[in-house]
C-alpha cells in the first residue's frame, strides 16, 4: 500500500477486523467503542467514496488501539496517521445518535447521524466536502440556506461562524435543490 491509499468500506473493515483480533488477545477490557466522523463515516454508514483516514472523536481510547493502529500502518503500508483523532477539536454540540457499522468481539465502531457529520462538514466548509455535504443535507431533509445555517450555528455556539460558512451554506442547498429538481415525482397514475 502506498502512502496515501484511499480506503474503501471493505479495507477500513478488515483493518478493524485487524484490531479487534489483536484486541482479544491483548486487553481485558469488555468492550472498546470507536465513534467514527467525517468522510470515513459515510464510507462505513452509505458505502461512498473512499478516505485517506479514519477520524474518531471516541475520549479516552484505549493505548492498545492506538499501538495496533500503528502496527498496521507499519506492516501494511499505511499512513501512519490512518487512525487519527484530529477532529476531536470540531465536533458539534448536538446529540449523536449512533449507527453500528462494525461489531466485533471486542470493538465497536459508531457513526453518528446525518445531522451530526452535515453540521461538522458545513462547520469546516472545505471545497473538498460539498459533495458530503450535499448528500448529507439530503439525507437529513434539509434544503435551504436559513436551515443550514441554522444547523451549524446551533451546532457550534458560542463560536463564531465564519463568512465562508455562510456561502458555502449557499452551495450546498442550491445542489440540494437542483438534485430533487431532476428528481421524478411520484407517479400519481393521471
Amino acid at each position: 500500500m502506498s502512502d496515501h491509499q484511499l480506503l474503501n468500506q471493505q479495507q477500513i473493515t478488515e483493518l478493524f477486523t485487524e484490531i479487534d483480533d489483536q484486541l482479544q488477545q491483548t486487553t481485558e477490557l469488555d468492550l472498546v467503542e470507536l465513534a467514527v466522523v467525517g468522510g470515513a463515516a459515510l464510507v462505513l454508514r452509505w458505502g461512498l467514496r473512499a478516505t485517506y483516514d479514519v477520524d474518531f472523536v471516541t475520549d479516552n481510547l484505549p493505548n492498545d488501539v492506538r499501538s495496533i493502529a500503528t502496527r498496521l500502518a507499519n506492516e501494511q503500508g499505511l499512513q501512519a496517521d490512518w487512525l487519527n483523532d484530529g477532529a476531536t477539536g470540531f465536533t458539534p454540540n448536538l446529540t449523536f445518535e449512533p449507527t453500528i457499522v462494525y461489531a466485533g468481539m471486542v470493538l465497536r465502531v459508531i457513526v453518528p447521524d446525518s445531522r451530526y457529520l452535515l453540521a461538522m462538514k458545513l462547520f469546516s466548509s472545505r471545497e473538498t466536502d460539498l459533495h458530503d455535504a450535499t448528500f448529507l443535507a439530503s439525507q437529513a431533509g434539509i434544503d435551504t440556506a436559513q436551515e443550514l445555517l441554522d444547523l451549524v450555528t446551533a451546532a457550534y455556539q458560542p463560536r463564531p461562524i465564519d463568512v465562508r460558512v455562510q456561502y458555502f451554506t449557499q452551495e450546498v442547498a442550491g445542489r440540494v435543490q437542483q438534485h430533487q429538481r431532476q428528481q421524478p415525482g411520484p407517479d400519481l397514475g393521471l
